[in-house]
């Protein structure tokens, strides 16, 4: 790989170092020996700010923990570490007890989409950036990273009107009730549209349109780009999505705690998706189209709404790709015969319980340390996870209890 031009081969390899630790999240930051990772991680990061990311631990400390193992006085690292905040590189918390906390993020469904939404927002990012990651490097950059894991990060759910098509919906993949359910929401703007906008190539789609809920939704709102919306605001923005032929992707979990709305010409999981010959394969679904040849009309509305081209006219009816179908609901929508109906995926499996289990497997199946938190925390949420590590800090054991993990080799 040749020296991204105007970096030091120092402040080269301390990218490559950096690129090697987000790496060890359970989302991955692969090494495709290309000069990618790096064009990224040095228009996010300074020097400084890489070094101290790569001296964190991989839950909850204060500025000072994390200044002991720099070896730097505290109030020059939460100076940084309030800096990295700002920019949406880490998470900055406030826990109870043990007053400011920071975590560290992975880089996909993390850093990369709230760092350049803030940049977006705030007019500041790197204009070459927003070219490369709407570029085609960055679909086969996300390509490699959804690859890395049998089990991935999100899951596809059908449309509503698709959910009224299909038999034996489970309540984790019918959406609209999931949002009924929710006590805290927030919208944010999709960064996929986003930076294809930025670079000329809006779809004309809808931006507004990736939910939050709960412990994410109260993050988004605070950081500033997330605004609290109602259940009932949330609905008109899953109608909106199924009028306009987006593909709904949930976090791969039964605690539901994002929802995206995207199409393959903007979104990078989905165009890379696109290019893949079998994408049924390579996705989580419940469900898979299937077509009523009496009752097709030969309408081609189905052909047009199809987001992976799983779709094709043969003989007097559309016919249905199964390798391609990823059970997204947009067909069945789109058909006035009612000849498209959703039936269970062979094979499909329930999802994790809950987002630390998903991730924690994910990690386990790489083998990364974090895999072995998976027995410990599957069964925890989110917020009763981080509310126990409020508990620890006032009862003075989070020190111990995460110097005890870093011995064990689990963050």
């Amino acid at each position: 790989m040749e020296m991204e031009k105007g970096l030091t081969r120092a402040d080269e390899q301390i990218y490559l170092e950096l690129r090697e630790f987000l790496d060890g999240f359970p989302g991955g930051m692969p090494d495709t020996g290309s000069d990618f990772a790096v064009k990224v991680l040095s228009s996010l990061f300074t020097p400084e700010e890489a070094r101290m990311l790569m001296r964190m631990r991989r839950v909850p400390e204060p500025a000072a923990s994390i200044a002991r193992r720099c070896g730097i006085p505290k109030e020059e690292a939460r100076k940084t570490l309030d800096r990295m905040a700002e920019k949406g590189l880490v998470w900055r918390m406030s826990l109870g007890g043990g007053g400011t906390q920071y975590l560290p993020i992975q880089y996909i469904m993390g850093m990369l989409e709230e760092s350049v939404l803030k940049g977006m927002k705030g007019n500041t990012a790197d204009k070459g950036l927003l070219e490369i990651l709407a570029g085609d490097a960055a679909v086969e950059y996300v390509k490699q990273i959804w690859n890395l894991t049998p089990t991935k990060q999100l899951r596809v759910v059908p449309v509503g009107e698709a959910v009224d098509a299909a038999t034996a919906v489970a309540p984790y993949d019918r959406m609209r009730e999931v949002v009924g359910r929710q006590e805290s929401i927030s919208v944010m703007p999709c960064i996929c549209k986003e930076l294809k906008g930025a670079v000329g190539e809006d779809c004309g789609r809808s931006h507004l349109c990736c939910i939050s809920f709960g412990t994410v939704a109260e993050h988004m709102i605070e950081v500033g780009i997330g605004k609290r919306i109602s259940s009932e605001e949330a609905l008109g923005i899953l109608d909106r999505a199924e009028e306009e032929g987006m593909v709904l992707q949930v976090n791969n979990a039964l605690e539901p705690l994002f929802l995206c709305c995207c199409c393959s010409c903007c979104c990078g999981l989905l165009r890379a998706m696109h290019k893949m010959e079998r994408p049924a394969d390579e996705v989580h679904s419940s469900f898979q189209a299937k077509i009523d040849p009496e009752a097709c009309s030969l309408c081609g509305n189905c052909l047009e709404r199809c987001q992976m081209g799983a779709i094709s006219e043969e003989g007097d009816s559309m016919r249905v790709d199964l390798g391609r179908c990823i059970g997204c609901g947009l067909c069945v929508a789109a058909c006035p015969e009612g000849a498209v109906s959703l039936v269970p995926k062979p094979g499909a499996e329930e999802p994790p319980l809950t987002y630390l289990d998903n991730y924690t497997r994910m990690a386990r199946e790489r083998n990364l340390p974090m895999g072995r938190m998976n027995p410990l925390v599957r069964k925890i949420p989110l917020p009763r996870f981080l509310k126990t590590w409020g508990y620890l800090y006032r009862l003075r054991l989070a020190r111990p209890v995460i110097y005890l993990m870093a011995r064990l080799g689990m963050v």
